[in-house]
């Protein structure tokens, strides 16, 4: 009976170990891909290159871990001959582990998310920068480098031919690469502020949308963020119920009203991750922030050209009009008319001649 019982939890305690086994995507394009490419060059059976940068604040909180796979996406295999996905320590230097995937391997190559396992892992170490990428063979030239619309510095290296260079184009956006980190120490509660646009309204009043993700293996039960302002005191502090499971993302929206001037302009509105739900801490502060982007409500300035010949221009004028005192055009619109483009009458001046050669016409038709 002992013995069964022996046998039982050590059943138990393998289970409870198997179960603490996870792994986690990391990268910058959260699991988004492209479908279209703007990116090739013009060189028979050569190879391109692509990476993301993966900096040692960022792999902190996976330090222990093992990177033990990786996957790209690609915009087309058309002219493919082989795909290696590969990690390393520095862009020009030998990869760390690899894998190679051909037009006829199996699996092969794919138009979309290529995943691999490698052999050996790579075991994340302190204070290590790592480079995770993929290097492709053409037949012919094709653009199949796909990047999403996540600019993040290191997100996009580049380098095609085998006469190129590495090029930085982090500007553009990132590249549909994710390391795989598996173990039983990844991070088990981590909220990612992903992005955050706000908006002022009449009122002084600013609306902010506010898009996090979890990044880790438990479910967040609801979480608060904090709206500060650069070089001021004030803080605004939001609690949400949001339920969000790992991978999962979520968009909030919340009003607050700030007294300092210059917010947007001047002064940064910054969002940040306050606290997680039932008293769970957020294992990685390297995602926690980012400034939010403004939009503004603008006005409208309508310019007519007319003249008291013109035979269309009445019926015009009552469309403008009803444009400017209805609805929420109405304290948004502003106009001026300009007499000429049908020959002048007694309010042309010469602002008003002044503008025709936008038009491509000389003194009538404008803009025919």
């Amino acid at each position: 009976m002992k013995k069964i019982f022996f046998m039982t939890l050590l059943a138990l305690a393998s289970l409870s170990e198997a179960n603490a086994q996870g792994s986690i995507n990391i990268g910058y394009c959260d699991g988004q891909e492209s479908a279209m490419s703007d990116i090739s060059f013009n060189t028979d059976n050569a190879w391109g290159h692509a990476a993301i940068q993966l900096t040692p604040e960022q792999l902190s909180s996976y330090v222990g871990g093992d990177i033990t796979g990786a996957r790209v996406a690609l915009v087309s295999r058309v002219n493919l001959d082989s795909l290696c996905i590969w990690v390393k320590n520095s862009l020009d230097g030998e990869p760390i582990c690899a894998d190679t995937i051909t037009s006829s391997s199996n699996p092969k190559i794919l138009r979309g998310w290529n995943e691999t396992t490698f052999n050996t892992p790579h075991r994340i170490s302190e204070g290590e920068t790592l480079f995770v990428g993929y290097s492709y063979k053409q037949r012919s030239p094709v653009a199949t480098v796909s990047y999403v619309d996540a600019v993040a510095d290191g997100a996009f290296w580049i380098k095609l031919g085998d006469e190129g260079f590495w090029t930085d184009m982090s500007d553009k956006g990132a590249l549909p690469v994710e390391a795989v980190v598996s173990g039983n120490s990844l991070p088990q509660y981590d909220m990612k502020m992903k992005s955050a646009s706000a908006r002022w309204q009449n009122d002084g009043s600013v609306i902010v949308e506010a898009t996090v993700r979890n990044n880790a293996m438990q479910t967040i039960n609801g979480f608060s963020l904090n709206t500060s302002i650069q070089d001021f005191d004030e803080c605004f502090t939001n609690v949400f119920a949001n339920v969000v499971a790992p991978s999962e993302e979520v968009t909030v929206s919340y009003m607050i009203k700030p007294s300092a001037s210059d917010v947007g302009t001047v002064h940064p509105l910054i969002v940040s991750i306050a606290e997680l739900g039932d008293g769970k801490t957020d294992e990685n502060k390297a995602n926690d922030d980012v400034m939010a982007i403004f939009s503004y409500q603008r006005k409208v300035m309508i310019e007519e050209f007319t003249t008291e010949q013109c035979l269309n221009c009445p019926k015009m004028a009552e469309y403008i009009e009803q444009v400017m005192t209805e609805g929420n055009y109405a304290e948004r619109t502003a106009m001026a008319t300009h007499h000429s483009g049908f020959y002048t009458d007694w309010l042309t001046s010469a602002d008003d001649q002044a503008l025709l050669w936008l038009f491509n016409s000389s003194s009538y038709y404008t803009p025919a």
